[in-house]
């Protein structure tokens, strides 16, 4: 297995439930020369609920951030949604959040080492201006510490 130290998250610019979602990231990811989509997981809603759908297998390096080798050293998470003209909504920070927090106790991965994509890309605003990335790193840290705790 490969060593991971991070996670790093994008949006997908798109509206979710319009016309880009896994399948079309696949083959928006394939059109640009990808074997195949290169986020470890992205976050949709399909139907009525926010669900995380497994993407590239983890053994596998990403192909979403080439910024100090992170493909190499993280999971890439992708949330379906523009957030740079809305907040993600309260189902999908926990769908997120849960994910985060099963990755990180699963590859020892500290809170603070989930990173918004532009904080390695800096001249994008992915995963949006309108996301919580410091809520999400918090609440993160607080269920790890939280099954920790509680041995679950």
């Amino acid at each position: 297995m490969r060593n991971i130290d991070a996670i790093v998250i994008h949006q997908s610019l798109t509206e979710d439930g319009d016309e880009l979602n896994y399948g079309g990231i696949v083959d928006s990811h394939i059109e640009r020369g990808f074997d195949r989509e290169g986020y470890h997981y992205i976050i949709e809603k399909v139907r009525d609920r926010v669900v995380a759908i497994a993407g590239r297998p983890l053994h596998n390096f990403g192909a979403h951030c080439t910024q100090n080798k992170m493909n190499h050293r993280s999971i890439g998470i992708c949330v379906c949604g523009c957030f740079d003209h809305h907040a993600p909504s309260k189902e999908v920070y926990e769908v997120l959040i849960s994910l985060c927090v099963d990755l990180c106790i699963s590859f020892n991965i500290p809170a603070n080492c989930v990173y918004p994509h532009s904080f390695f890309a800096t001249k994008k605003t992915c995963p949006g201006y309108l996301f919580n990335i410091t809520y999400v790193k918090n609440e993160t840290a607080r269920r790890i510490v939280k099954e920790i705790e509680h041995g679950s």
